[in-house]
């Protein structure tokens, strides 16, 4: 968002509103006013109006407006520096009064969820106090500075110093086969191409990762019968005799009717991290459910090097 010189704020004496201060904030975290009102739940025209009541009590001007654009100006920058951690303090209190029994959500991909519903769960269930969880499985994009989530689990180091990471293991690959497919094909060799063998083959988002790569260097002369943006998808597949496919070891995990022919350890691990928002670290049932987490998904990916 650009920001516009402007005459400095003076006290107009009127008092200051809390929400009107958190939709000043969130115009400035969401870019627009109809984004800041998707946030917010309300309608862009009470953004607006919460805005305009900002500006009467501050005595200034925070935002100038362009016909939809807005604006910040530099008393609005200035104003949004100085009470940054204030709305932060006071979006957590708001979230912890009106959200104190919901639950838990952990940010994962699909394969994660899994391990999650297999090990996490029991233990959540089991606790003292037993602890509800959702799981957003897939890779959408989310915020945990403001609350999509509670914990993300990620195999890309995050950047953002206001998030905490911790690496929790690696995952890495491996070359399946049904054992029945295996009965009526020679194991394949990593030299030669793997002519004569039927492919699986990721496709979509998933077509410049790890595991497509080496199959186009290493399984070239062999036959694609299969494409899927999704690797459980490309696991069923080999379950069903269909050919060979490249996994992670840890989803492969789940998939008792695969043999891994090759540890393809040319194919750089990937390291595994669980990341929550710094200023929740002291919140001790979340720090349970980290906890959990953590073990559950460290003890997959340890089981996963046997298979």
């Amino acid at each position: 968002m650009h920001v516009y010189a402007d005459r400095s704020c003076r006290n107009a004496g009127y008092m200051l509103d809390w929400n009107d201060l958190r939709s000043v904030a969130e115009v400035v975290r969401s870019g627009s006013l109809a984004a800041a009102a998707r946030r917010l739940g309300v309608h862009a025209t009470t953004v607006a109006r919460r805005i305009q009541a900002a500006e009467d009590a501050l005595g200034c001007t925070l935002f100038l407006r362009k016909g939809k654009s807005l604006h910040l100006t530099s008393s609005g920058a200035s104003i949004m520096d100085a009470l940054g951690p204030l709305l932060d303090t006071l979006d957590e209190v708001t979230r912890r009064v009106g959200h104190a029994d919901a639950p838990f959500r952990v940010a994962t991909t699909e394969n994660t969820a899994r391990i999650l519903a297999e090990r996490a769960l029991p233990l959540l269930l089991a606790a003292p106090q037993p602890i509800d969880l959702e799981i957003l499985a897939g890779n959408a994009v989310v915020d945990l500075a403001r609350g999509d989530v509670d914990l993300a689990v990620r195999v890309i180091e995050p950047d953002d110093p206001a998030l905490i990471r911790k690496r929790i293991g690696t995952v890495r690959y491996g070359l399946y086969a049904s054992r029945e497919y295996l009965e009526t094909q020679p194991k394949p060799r990593l030299q030669g191409g793997m002519k004569g063998h039927r492919l699986l083959m990721p496709g979509g988002e998933l077509a410049q990762g790890p595991e497509a790569k080496w199959l186009r260097e290493h399984a070239y002369r062999a036959r694609i019968v299969f494409r899927s943006s999704s690797l459980v998808a490309l696991a069923l597949a080999a379950e069903q005799d269909a050919g060979l496919v490249v996994l992670p070891t840890n989803l492969a995990l789940f998939h008792t009717r695969l043999q891994r022919l090759h540890a393809l350890n040319e194919i750089p691990g990937r390291s595994v991290w669980l990341v929550m928002h710094g200023a929740r670290r002291r919140e001790t049932r979340l720090r349970e459910v980290a906890k959990i987490v953590e073990e559950s998904i460290r003890s997959a990916l340890e089981a996963s090097e046997k298979v």
